[in-house]
């Protein structure tokens, strides 16, 4: 396989992370100032978030706060 299409590939996949992190990071903060209200789904916000990202606000604020500087 060329190299170019190899580095082409690598930059979606990057990209694609980097895009998944941030959509990531904007639904926590909606969630988070929302997460004692209820949802349309008739959960609570902060429900939701675990239910679809797979951890707690709590959780992801730890996460986070264990990335360096630069990834935040």
């Amino acid at each position: 396989m060329p190299d170019s299409v190899e580095n082409t590939s690598n930059f979606s996949l990057k990209r694609h992370n980097e895009e998944q992190a941030h959509r990531r990071l904007c639904f926590a903060r909606h969630c988070w100032r929302h997460r004692h209200q209820q949802a349309p789904s008739g959960r609570t916000w902060a429900e939701v978030f675990k239910r679809l990202e797979g951890m707690t606000l709590e959780e992801y604020k730890l996460y986070r706060e264990q990335l360096p500087p630069e990834t935040q």
